[in-house]
């Protein structure tokens, strides 16, 4: 399932000449990573409401492949302009999200 949600995002990437988009798609993966380590350790909880404080790693997987094909969906249905400020305020989002799981010590494992 891991491989699936990163085959989707390496598949809305490819040919994506959005940036914002590219940087909302790899936040997300990050995101999904960090997530995952959340999920085997019991040294953190996830703030996420959807995933609940102690989710498994089926859930998580589910969660984020669902979370790639609406954001890139709802993204594909807007207008140029607005993908810009759909996919950029996503980014930000992301890289906030991915900042603070980094700040408070959660690790990156493939």
């Amino acid at each position: 399932m891991k491989y699936l949600l990163l085959i989707n995002l390496i598949l809305f990437t490819v040919g994506c000449t959005n940036n914002y988009q590219i940087v909302a798609n790899s936040t997300l993966a990050i995101d999904y990573l960090q997530t995952k380590e959340i999920g085997r350790s019991n040294k953190y909880y996830e703030k996420n409401k959807l995933l609940g404080k102690y989710p498994t790693q089926r859930e998580i997987n589910k969660h984020f492949v669902g979370a790639a094909i609406v954001t890139n969906g709802i993204g594909m249905l807007l207008k140029e302009e607005e993908q810009d400020i759909y996919f950029g305020t996503l980014s930000i989002i992301g890289i906030l999200n991915v900042v603070n799981n980094k700040r408070i010590g959660i690790e990156i494992q493939f």
